[in-house]
């Protein structure tokens, strides 16, 4: 680890909001050279908190009082998804939210995602205006964070933005996803609890039941539930109750609650609250191995989907699949070779096994089908 990653790390374990901010930076970075220092840094904090917590329970378990300071919260922080589509109030909702929060006494982390440019590859990272009183906070922390091409509502670095927020002692870490639609689901591998924030008059009972967000949601809030709108917000809440009875439900022992609330009138916010600590209180209730359970499968999905993704920087560096690649490429935008088959023979070159099994024009046994490699040349027949 360089010097300088590893002052950085300290002064993140020390609580600082600077350290924070270039530490997140740090995992987000897309040069393999950051990239390995930001796993180091991650790997480092968060061997160090756990030390420090590991020690702590000992002392408890001798003196029989509570751990206390940043490795309570470090143990016990808890994570808040909050999705929903574009307009629905999320980053309004967290600002009267998050304020409702820090008046209880605790820090809280939100990270913002903002989808990226496909033309430009630049976000305008603009959810933090909406929340100038919660910025100003000195008990709050925002990152607005780009998405970097990335599907699923998230980014790739989500998962260590999150511990490394935990690992700076904060209470409550919020992550906000881009604007949804109904299937990206990843936010749910970063959260303890998921909200799905509703706008009044957003769909009909039908929408309520197809499949998707909806059925990973644990509380789902109709947002901007205050004058005019409050009729539609109450036939939305009422439409989408009466629909989530017929879906399967995510945990055995939690049927998803739907609730009502003003992020600018400021009311149902306390609800929303007090239910995702009842959320959270109940998945305890089941013991910490059924607990321990679902942060398992979290982890599991990250992982794979980031080897994809680490599978994919590794073949679009590696400078000796570069002509095989464009090749390929060629091939498939003339429709001599299925993109599937494509990246299948990109995967046996970046693993060495190319000549292991049957090319794409052999049969099982080895032999050549009698058919063209290449398309016919239509122009010809014309």
């Amino acid at each position: 680890m360089w010097p300088r990653t590893l002052k950085l790390a300290d002064g993140l374990l020390d609580g600082s909001r600077r350290a924070l901010s270039k530490a997140i930076t740090l995992v987000e970075s897309k040069r393999l050279d950051h990239r390995r220092q930001g796993e180091m840094l991650v790997d480092y904090v968060v061997a160090n908190r756990w030390r420090q917590a590991s020690r702590k329970v000992c002392q408890r378990q001798a003196i029989g009082d509570a751990a206390s300071g940043p490795l309570r919260r470090f143990a016990h922080s808890m994570r808040i998804g909050i999705a929903g589509p574009p307009g629905a109030g999320k980053s309004t909702f967290i600002e009267a939210f998050g304020a409702m929060i820090t008046k209880r006494g605790m820090k809280i982390a939100v990270l913002p995602y903002d989808p990226s440019s496909t033309r430009s590859g630049g976000s305008i990272l603009g959810d933090k205006t909406r929340m100038m009183e919660l910025s100003r906070n000195p008990a709050a922390f925002i990152r607005p964070c780009p998405t970097s091409g990335m599907l699923g509502g998230v980014a790739q670095a989500t998962h260590e933005a999150v511990l490394l927020c935990q690992a700076a002692g904060y209470d409550l870490v919020i992550v906000e996803s881009v604007g949804l639609g109904q299937s990206e689901l990843d936010i749910d591998d970063a959260a303890d609890v998921l909200i799905l924030m509703a706008a009044p008059a957003a769909g009909d009972g039908l929408q309520g039941v197809k499949k998707g967000i909806m059925e990973v949601a644990d509380i789902i809030v109709v947002n901007k539930a205050d004058g005019g709108l409050m009729p539609a917000a109450r036939r939305t809440a009422a439409d989408l109750k009466g629909s989530i009875t017929f879906q399967r439900r995510k945990h055995e022992k939690w049927a998803p609650k739907v609730l009502m609330a003003s992020a600018t009138e400021h009311t149902g916010i306390e609800e929303v609250w007090e239910t995702a600590e009842s959320f959270r209180q109940t998945m305890l209730a089941g013991g910490a191995e059924a607990w321990e359970t679902r942060l398992r499968e979290q982890a599991r999905r990250a992982l794979w989907r980031n080897f994809a993704a680490q599978m994919e920087n590794a073949a679009r560096s590696d400078e000796r699949l570069a002509a095989a690649a464009e090749q390929l490429e060629m091939e498939i935008a003339a429709g001599a070779r299925a993109p599937r088959a494509g990246a299948l023979h990109i995967v046996e070159a970046l693993l060495g096994k190319n000549g292991a099994g049957p090319s794409a024009n052999e049969g099982p046994s080895g032999e050549t089908p009698d058919v063209q490699s290449t398309p016919p040349d239509r122009c010809a027949a014309i």
